[in-house]
């Protein structure tokens, strides 16, 4: 005759045993072992199993408790010290949840440690806001795997956010265009611009804050605020190589252009060729930094009143000096400035201009 074993919270079947396999056991731990080697779990010890409501202890043999007649019943206690038990956790998915003692404990560390397990957990879980909460406050990156209405929960997506910035990336339109959390996470890292909304990067007073912070975060304007000539003038008078991300218009623009040179000479390097070619303008640019002259236009670098100047005002730095000014034009502070990385760099080793 099979056995059947339900769960002890469940009432589901947890297990049938064949009479064939029955046959084979002697006492309750054969039968524990058997049970924890077809539900694939680490230890038999892992299995409580009652009668009558009364916990049944491994040496009892089988005949003696066939004789109680009572139905038996399993309930599976998670290992606290398992470190592996998260590889295992496929196997306890497929049995009764709620015959799985200490299972959110176990889901809380496998997220933690891998955030993929959320999309491989039973919809149930899926749909547990108190598990899905605790794993994002853990993991920000469990919110790439949750459920288009905890994308946006803002109280899940504030605590991802407030982990790790990128984690907005995943949150859904409405939170994205959410003035106060994307100001909360501008207040961290203004990269996170990037994933905010049109409508928010169009946001005169949102660019103002992220500019204060960090003027790269121009490169995140909206094509329209790119053009914004006031927003412009912020940025390249705190970091003139900001001249990079200022709408073309403005790139031609005289009064923004000098605001640049003024403060990096070298910005000259993405200003308009008319810009460039402005005698003036390149005057204000080498008298900054003279290794801007080589991002004239080909005539004025020609020049010879202006290679004279540029002589003049080139850094003249110590092998250690000049390293770490090179450092300091490639540092994160230019984590935005990946294109022109290769052209500033090449203006750091260029020798001095002299009169031909």
């Amino acid at each position: 005759m099979d056995l059947e074993i339900l769960g002890a919270i469940s009432g589901e079947l947890f297990h049938c045993l064949k009479a064939s396999e029955l046959r084979q056991l002697e006492q309750v731990s054969d039968l524990k072992l058997a049970i924890s080697r077809a539900k694939g779990l680490q230890s038999p010890s892992m299995i409580r199993l009652y009668d009558h409501q009364a916990l049944v202890q491994d040496d009892l043999s089988l005949p003696e408790l066939w004789r109680r007649q009572g139905s038996l019943k399993a309930l599976v206690v998670i290992l606290e010290d398992d470190q592996d038990l998260d590889e295992r956790l496929p196997a306890l998915l497929q049995l009764p949840l709620q015959d799985v003692q200490g299972l959110r404990g176990l889901l809380q560390r496998a997220l933690e440690r891998k955030a993929q397990v959320m999309r491989d957990l039973p919809q149930e879980l899926q749909a547990d806001r108190s598990l899905v909460f605790s794993a994002v406050a853990k993991n920000w990156k469990v919110l790439k795997f949750c459920s288009a209405d905890f994308q946006d929960d803002l109280d899940i997506v504030q605590q991802a956010v407030l982990q790790n910035t990128t984690a907005l990336q995943f949150a859904s339109t409405r939170l994205r265009g959410h003035r106060g959390l994307v100001m909360q996470a501008i207040s961290l890292n203004t990269a996170v611009l990037q994933f905010a909304t049109t409508e928010l990067r169009e946001d005169v007073q949102l660019m103002k804050e992220a500019l204060r912070r960090n003027p790269f975060a121009l490169r995140f304007a909206s094509q329209k605020l790119a053009e914004h000539k006031e927003l412009v003038l912020d940025a390249v008078r705190a970091e003139g190589l900001t001249l990079l991300y200022a709408g073309e218009q403005l790139k031609g623009d005289r009064q923004v252009v000098l605001a640049a040179v003024q403060q990096q000479g070298c910005a000259l390097l993405f200003a308009s060729d008319s810009m460039r070619s402005d005698r003036a303008v390149v005057l204000e640019a080498i008298q900054q930094n003279g290794m801007a002259l080589q991002h004239a236009s080909e005539e004025l670098q020609m020049d010879k009143d202006l290679i004279v100047e540029a002589g003049a005002h080139k850094p003249h730095l110590s092998e250690k000096a000049r390293t770490s000014h090179q450092q300091a034009c490639l540092s994160p502070r230019y984590e935005f400035m990946s294109p022109p990385r290769r052209r500033l760099e090449a203006y750091m080793r260029a020798p001095s201009p002299s009169v031909a």
